[in-house]
């Protein structure tokens, strides 16, 4: 099931991606589940996508990545951490081990070879899109700054230009809930949070408020994107 509605006026909209409407398919590695992808009638298989969410199981202990020529890719371990290594033309770039909860970004035109078995988190962006991948730590309640969360998107305004925006919150475990205007929404474990808007609205609200009361922190995935309309 999916569920959408409006907030602070028909500028500002969420979309909840609950498990019921990802799919899932088998990689080279594991098994991959497709979150979100823009535009929605949009085919991976053919990569004609804006920008696109995904959580993978990394299953071999050494797996190829899919390359994905033009993409810029976001990957963030969940369970353990995983060693990139990244090649171009068979020439060894750099190698990076990266820890549970970090975010990594490198080129889908890379070889790349992963060691160790985990659960990941992965943003993926077409030319013309930008983005950023991140770690959150929830405590009980809080109204999340998207602003100092995302100060790289803020500190150069000209990608924002003539952009639209999604600001995504992943719930990895447990439950949170957010509040947009008159809506209380509950994020269950492995369910996205989509908050669309436009560039004058991203300027007038800039907070979002979320809160939960089971534990004592709550670890999520936040990402933004800035992109162009399909």
């Amino acid at each position: 099931m999916r569920v959408a509605g409006n907030f602070w006026g028909d500028n500002m909209k969420y979309h909840l991606i609950e498990k019921a409407h990802q799919k899932k398919t088998n990689w080279s590695g594991g098994e991959t589940t497709e979150i979100f992808i823009y535009p929605e009638h949009a085919n991976y298989a053919e990569r004609q996508f804006s920008w696109r969410v995904s959580s993978a199981t990394v299953e071999n202990e050494e797996s190829e990545f899919t390359p994905l020529y033009g993409i810029k890719r976001w990957i963030m371990p969940l369970d353990a951490p995983l060693l990139l290594k990244h090649r171009n033309q068979q020439k060894l770039l750099y190698e990076i081990l990266v820890k549970p909860y970090e975010a990594h970004c490198f080129k889908g035109d890379w070889d790349t070879k992963s060691i160790g078995v985990t659960r990941d988190f992965n943003l993926m962006l077409r030319e013309g899109s930008y983005g950023i991948l991140k770690h959150f730590k929830l405590a009980k309640e809080i109204d999340v700054d998207i602003e100092s969360i995302f100060p790289e998107i803020f500190d150069n305004r000209l990608v924002l230009i003539d952009k639209l925006f999604t600001l995504g919150v992943y719930c990895i475990a447990g439950q949170y809930r957010a509040h947009l205007g008159d809506s209380d929404i509950p994020v269950k474990s492995s369910e996205l949070l989509l908050v669309d808007n436009d560039s004058k609205m991203i300027r007038e609200y800039k907070t979002l408020s979320v809160s939960q009361q089971n534990v004592n922190f709550l670890d999520l995935v936040v990402f933004f994107v800035a992109y162009d309309a399909e």
